[in-house]
């Protein structure tokens, strides 16, 4: 419910400021007092002045970072914004707080299916869980340890197609049958990578945090050997040392055609042959569902100008998958500086790349998912979200 506080009276000995939006600050006479002393008030009126400055700065910022992804989306040739784009709020038809009858998870950071099977990694699980659509466990691949078919990490990420399951454990690439057979081990090129993706004939698609060339995307064969670099990198503005961080992409083969592709931290969607070739691009910054949250990256890596500052990527799409031949992606909205984050899930045409339609992901009581980590189409016909806030699986119908 919302609603205006009252005004506060002032108690005995206290004298206040009228400041912006309405509010009071009060100060105690040793501060403050009637007979002159102006360095509370001083004080105030600094601290307004740079509270109004701070926001032009970031109100300019937002204009820059406007003209800036017009020039890039002009230049690249990308389509017009939809200003139009529908939003559809959906409430959860189902949950489930655990796996089968007693199973809690922790945290569940990739799901991934194949007929009628469902495929889920969990934090601190050192195995791919495997679960009927009624989110029994039937199965694992995969045990802790450090030689073939085992996993030293718990499995970062995966992927899955018709005939295996890659694994990555932050050391090598794990692949396994559906059923848990051990195939081989690919010693990855690089060990810090987030994009991920496979075709059937088990050629590898990586995205690395960092690399050597000037390409973005990694291409190797079933057997590991890097076979190609494609992909220019997202970030051409800004500290050198951020451009390779921000250029990582997520990525999910289409139909054994395509590579779609998505930014994490720069919005471009890219379809590319599995060769490599550039099919389309389409610059997604212009949206409104991305504009706010694009401001806040660019104030904070203002700092990062500073060759001893640590530097953290700003992300705005976590996860992705194709759905019923549609590119879905799930983005983050909102800051921590305004204490707001919520989930929206964007449907985009795989021909096209326009965005098509938004949805607003609610629990069944139709309040906001505020921190999606794991979202996929299961056989069932429903999409199938984990939500990490408060540690439980929803469905929903598209």
């Amino acid at each position: 419910m919302e609603g205006t506080m009252p005004a506060r009276k002032p108690a005995a000995g206290m004298y206040c400021v009228r400041l912006q939006r309405g509010r009071t600050r009060c100060w105690a006479d040793e501060s403050f007092s009637r007979e002159g002393n102006r360095s509370a008030l001083s004080l105030v009126l600094t601290r307004n002045f740079q509270a109004v400055l701070r926001r032009c700065r970031a109100y300019l910022g937002t204009i820059f970072l406007t003209a800036l992804v017009c020039g890039l989306a002009a230049c690249s040739g990308g389509n017009t914004p939809n200003t139009t784009v529908p939003v559809t709020k959906l409430v959860a038809d189902s949950y489930a707080m655990s796996l089968g009858a007693d199973r809690f998870v922790k945290t569940v950071w990739g799901i991934a299916t194949h007929g009628d099977t469902i495929f889920m990694i969990e934090e601190g699980t050192h195995h791919v869980l495997c679960l009927n659509t009624e989110l029994d466990v039937i199965g694992t691949i995969g045990q802790s340890g450090p030689g073939p078919a085992e996993f030293s990490h718990w499995p970062h990420n995966f992927y899955v197609t018709k005939n295996s399951v890659h694994a990555f454990d932050y050391t090598s690439l794990e692949v396994f049958s559906h059923q848990g057979e051990y195939k081989r081990t690919i010693q990855a090129p690089f060990r810090a990578w987030e994009g991920l993706a496979v075709d059937d004939e088990e050629n590898v698609f990586l995205s690395p945090i960092f690399g050597n060339s000037e390409s973005s995307i990694v291409q190797l064969d079933s057997s590991g050997t890097v076979v190609n670099n494609f992909g220019d990198l997202l970030a051409t503005e800004g500290p050198s040392r951020l451009r390779w961080p921000k250029s990582q992409r997520i990525l999910v083969v289409v139909n054994q055609q395509y590579l779609m592709t998505i930014g994490l931290a720069i919005p471009v969607v890219e379809k590319y042959s599995l060769n490599g070739e550039l099919i389309a691009r389409n610059d997604l910054s212009q949206e409104r569902f991305f504009a706010p949250r694009l401001s806040y990256a660019y104030e904070r890596e203002k700092d990062y100008s500073r060759e001893d500052t640590p530097i953290s990527v700003t992300t705005v799409a976590s996860k992705a998958s194709v759905i019923d031949d549609m590119f879905y992606v799930l983005i983050i909205q909102g800051s921590p500086s305004k204490n707001v984050r919520k989930n929206t899930l964007l449907a985009i045409d795989i021909e096209t790349l326009k965005l098509e339609r938004a949805y607003e992901l609610s629990d069944q009581e139709g309040e906001p998912l505020r921190w999606v980590t794991a979202f996929a189409g299961i056989p069932s016909g429903e999409l199938l979200v984990y939500h990490h806030s408060d540690g439980v699986f929803y469905r929903y119908r598209l």
